[in-house]
């Protein structure tokens, strides 16, 4: 089946044959991560998915103003929209679930409704409220194991190992990663540099990606993940041509 978004009264969700990720309504907290293959939630409860601090200020589910979601296709799947607005900013959201790949990637965008301009620093683009039972981390190109990891990397993905099966979180360009570090149930990610945010401009911070796994973590790397790098590599050339989504 070609990916695909549902939105209704209570969650929204967007999903393929390998990966599905649905939120709350209001408030737009993330309820579920689902590898379809296992039939496994990776999600221990509802969280929020992003901490922006806009000119010193954290925009949190508390300030919210109103949340629209929409639905877009493009030629890689299907896209969940969330547009969220909070006093002085409009936060969009767009999840895209490939047709092709057992991977999400995540596009945030800033508006600022200020009237002059707005710092935004570190901004935590994507956070999940993980069940980390029997979960190992790998990172440095996975030859590095864990229980926890907090650190700037410039390595694209950290790998959530369950035995056979998992998952490889990331950033294209690399990112700043607190997964079980500060708060023992949670995995985020984030980037340190500072954004000037201009009045009325979009300010499109760097996407991340969520990869779904069976099997060996080597073999995947060799195939699943390196074929969504590859795909990830066409996206980044192509924006740099001026050639449009993903994701302008």
């Amino acid at each position: 089946m070609r990916a695909a978004v549902r939105i209704e009264t209570g969650h929204c969700t967007v999903r393929n044959d390998w990966l599905g990720r649905a939120w709350s309504a209001f408030p737009g907290e993330t309820l579920a991560l689902t590898d379809f293959g296992r039939g496994v939630d990776w999600i221990s409860h509802a969280g929020p998915d992003l901490a922006l601090r806009l000119d010193g200020t954290l925009l949190t589910t508390g300030d919210l103003g109103d949340i629209q979601w929409a639905e877009e296709r493009c030629a890689l799947g299907a896209v969940l929209v969330c547009k969220r607005t909070f006093p002085g900013a409009v936060v969009v959201t767009r999840d895209l679930a490939y047709d092709e790949y057992p991977a999400m990637q995540r596009f945030v965008s800033v508006i600022s409704l200020m009237a002059r301009p707005a710092e935004l620093r570190a901004p935590i683009v994507d956070a999940l409220c993980v069940d980390r039972t029997n979960t190992k981390l790998r990172w440095d190109s996975f030859q590095q194991e864990g229980e926890s990891f907090a650190g700037e990397l410039q390595e694209r993905g950290i790998a959530l190992v369950r035995g056979h099966h998992g998952l490889i979180v990331g950033a294209y360009h690399g990112a700043s990663y607190d997964f079980f570090d500060i708060d023992p149930g949670r995995c985020t990610l984030g980037f340190p540099a500072q954004y000037l945010v201009e009045p009325g401009s979009v300010t499109r911070l760097p996407s991340t990606f969520i990869l779904v796994y069976a099997g060996d973590l080597a073999n995947a790397s060799r195939t699943d993940y390196a074929d969504f790098l590859a795909q990830m590599r066409k996206e980044h050339k192509a924006r740099e041509n001026g050639q449009g989504e993903p994701y302008d």
